[in-house]
């Protein structure tokens, strides 16, 4: 986007005109630059007078991935450009030195939102620039070498970009990116492996470089002289009110009747951005009645109580098929492909195009790349909605997908009808993909009294020997490396929608069995080294003939 186009747009929000009119008096600016700079501005709504402009859904993102405008574009309004102002001092405006700020805090608190408004206000200003998201997260699920990959992918435009590990991927970014104007955002780092493998060293960026890392833990800042900390702050009352207000009543201030209560609300949120977003969006046209009850949640937990218990209000007001697609999403599918985590929600009938656009309107899920994801607050809110009762006896939890957890109910055959889905996945060995798996040795009987369970997935772990029986409700199974030749006789399969049996051993399914319904199937036999199938047949094409 031109300069000048940015300085005429700004001129033109500066004195106050009409939205229509600054529109129509910035003809030679290009209106995608313009709602790129009115989102940087936090402008929400000319935002939304140019995305109407352009025909563009209010979803559309830049071509970073980012939403042109979404909840936490909005949340710039409210409290952040007093932080943007401090971050970007911090950052400085040297164009020959590389520079690394950290924002540190307590969950909640706005670390990513305040990271993500600064990169969408100076990233012009750089040759390059990523922003990844949940960096914890997503080195635990897919190992650095993928953040290394989406990371240098981005940057010198190579889609196509391979890297054989993460020493590969340190060498590539140290002779590559070197030259380059650089600025790179580091989400949610939570060790300092993390660090070395994506920011190891200045010496890594070219001139001018900027690196801003968001964390919760300060003794990872400590070790690097070169990271200037920014302690990132809860709201004051004036910004917490604001926030609060844009979502409770789509306005910047409470109607007469709910003044008082809204202060009070606010007061026991702690004044935190997250819980102050998730409140407002559960109170949002409701009455008073149900307003008086929430408080009277929030009272019991106290304004020092956890935070979960006051996240949980949110949650506490959805039907059955939106809970339960809140569940599994925070036990199982944060950080997955939409389209994946719809087409499995869909086969449990939980109505996932509707329930995750009622998450996304309660604040309690976005969207980034494709992909659904939960603030790690909100996720935890969801394990302990699944543990709260019985947290030391998993077997009576309805979801299962801490490895010792699974590991304890598979291998004693502790299983009862509670539990509806199971995931159980290892991390994988990004520097050896050829070392030997992790073996448990599961009870041939484990899942025999699981009569309700619906989901099956195992990833990354070798089981010696298969199981006897599968319960009939199983909707979804993937097991990688299923180590029998065929599946339970006695397992009827009525309800089976989704197979994924990859690098098994299975020769068939069933001995003369068949059954009508069409499964999404993806099986792959280890033992002949070749591919069976991949495609939507009737099970009766896969039986024994």
């Amino acid at each position: 986007m031109a300069i000048a186009h940015d300085q005429k747009f700004a001129a033109q929000l500066g004195d106050g005109k009409g939205l229509a009119q600054t529109v129509a008096d910035v003809k030679d600016a290009n209106k995608r630059g313009a709602l790129h700079f009115a989102a940087r501005e936090g402008q929400t709504e000319v935002c939304k007078f140019l995305l109407e402009e352009l025909k563009l859904d209010v979803d559309t993102k830049d071509e970073d991935g980012i939403p042109y405008l979404d909840g936490e574009t909005e949340r710039v309004l409210f409290g952040m450009k007093s932080r943007i102002e401090k971050v970007t001092s911090l950052l400085g405006e040297e164009s020959n030195v590389v520079r690394t700020v950290a924002i540190w805090g307590l969950g909640g608190i706005g670390k990513s939102t305040l990271a993500r408004a600064v990169y969408l206000q100076i990233e012009d200003q750089f040759e390059v620039s990523c922003f990844l998201h949940e960096v914890g997260e997503v080195s635990k699920k897919d190992g650095l070498r993928s953040l290394q990959q989406h990371l240098l992918s981005k940057t010198l435009g190579e889609k196509d970009l391979q890297i054989e590990n993460d020493m590969n991927g340190i060498a590539l970014m140290r002779t590559r990116l070197r030259s380059r104007r650089v600025l790179l955002v580091l989400d949610n780092v939570d060790s300092s492996e993390q660090l070395e493998n994506l920011a190891g060293s200045h010496e890594w960026f070219g001139p001018g470089s900027r690196i801003i890392i968001t964390t919760r833990d300060r003794k990872l800042l400590l070790v690097r002289d070169e990271v200037q900390i920014h302690k990132a702050s809860v709201l004051n009352h004036i910004e917490a009110t604001e926030l609060f207000c844009s979502k409770a009543f789509n306005d910047m201030c409470p109607p007469k009747d709910f003044k008082k209560l809204s202060d009070q609300v606010i007061y026991y949120s702690g004044r935190l951005p997250l819980a102050l977003e998730v409140l407002g969006s559960a109170l949002n046209h409701e009455d008073l009645d149900v307003w008086k009850d929430s408080l009277q949640k929030l009272r019991e937990v106290g304004p020092n109580g956890g935070i979960l218990e006051k996240l949980k209000i949110g949650f506490d007001g959805l039907d059955g098929s939106v809970q339960n697609t809140f569940l599994d999403i925070a036990c199982f599918y944060s950080g997955r492909k939409e389209e994946c985590v719809t087409r499995i929600l869909a086969s449990f009938r939980f109505y996932p195009y509707r329930s995750i656009s009622i998450l996304i309107h309660k604040s309690l899920l976005h969207r980034s790349h494709d992909c659904v994801y939960m603030h790690q607050l909100i996720r935890k809110m969801g394990w302990y909605i699944v543990r709260q009762n019985f947290p030391r006896q998993p077997w009576k939890h309805s979801r299962l997908w801490i490895t010792r957890d699974v590991e304890r109910v598979l291998i004693r055959s502790m299983g009862t009808e509670n539990i509806e889905g199971i995931v159980l996945s290892r991390e994988r060995n990004v520097l050896d993909p050829h070392a030997r798996q992790y073996t448990i040795e599961v009870a041939t009987e484990a899942f025999r009294k699981m009569t309700k369970l619906r989901l099956l997935e195992i990833h990354n772990t070798c089981i010696p020997k298969g199981p006897d029986y599968l319960p009939d409700e199983l909707r979804w199974i993937v097991w990688d490396e299923y180590p029998s030749n065929y599946l339970p006789t006695m397992f009827e399969a009525n309800n089976l929608v989704g197979l994924r049996l990859r690098w098994s051993r299975l020769r068939q399914l069933w001995e003369g069995r068949t059954i009508q319904q069409r499964v999404d199937t993806d099986l792959y036999s280890q033992s002949r080294k070749d591919f069976l199938l991949s495609a939507k047949f009737e099970l009766p094409l896969l039986t024994k003939e």
